[in-house]
Order: C-alpha cells, then structure tokens, then sequence
C-alpha cells in the first residue's frame, strides 16, 4: 500500500512539473503598421510580398529589410528593427517617378 501511495504521489510530481514547464512565455512578436501615400503599394520584408498597404503585421523580433513599391513611384527601402510587444507604425510618403516622355521632332510619314 505504502508503494502505491509514493508512486501516485510520484506521478503527480512529474504531472505537475510537466504543466509548469509548458505554460511559459512564449517569445513575444511586435507589430508593424504600415501606411503609404498613395496605398495600395505592394510590401516586401526581407524580399517576400506580404500585402498593399495599408497593412498591419506582428512578426517576431529581429531587424528586416522593408520595401514598398508602386508603379509610377521610387521604390522605398528601409531596415527596420522589431522589438518584442512594441509597435512601430509607420506614415510614408512615396515619391513619383519622373516621367518618362519621348519627344519626336520632325515630320513623320506613313
């Protein structure tokens, strides 16, 4: 009987240091908002497309490479570091490309 008793209580121990070992913290990620002007510019993060903005992401902690890009505008590149349970938001404003014209002088004939 005396046996019995030591292995449940054993068993318990065990059970309870298993549920203490499982219930920790797992690492935090941080957010990032993003918005552009104009939206609707497609978002990289180290090279991978993760949507247009605006856009709001939680990614774990850790420095990227952010780009933005939008056809008729300068693509935007930024290194950007992500810090566990902080919030970076971010407002950016997109330059426009020059255009690209091309002027023909002269008399054109069919």
């Amino acid at each position: 009987m005396k046996k019995i008793i030591i292995f449940y209580l054993l068993l318990s121990f065990i059970i309870f240091n298993f549920n203490c070992m499982t219930n920790q913290p797992i690492i935090s990620n941080g957010k990032l908002i993003l918005n552009s002007n104009p939206s609707g510019a497609k978002v990289y993060i180290n090279d991978e497309y993760k949507g247009d903005t605006p856009l709001e992401l939680e990614l774990q902690p850790k420095t990227y490479s952010l780009k933005l890009k939008k056809e008729g505008y300068k693509d935007y590149s930024k290194s950007i570091n992500i810090e566990r349970n902080k919030t970076i938001e971010l407002s950016i404003e997109l330059e426009k490309e020059e255009s690209k014209q091309s002027s023909i002088i002269g008399k054109w004939e069919a």
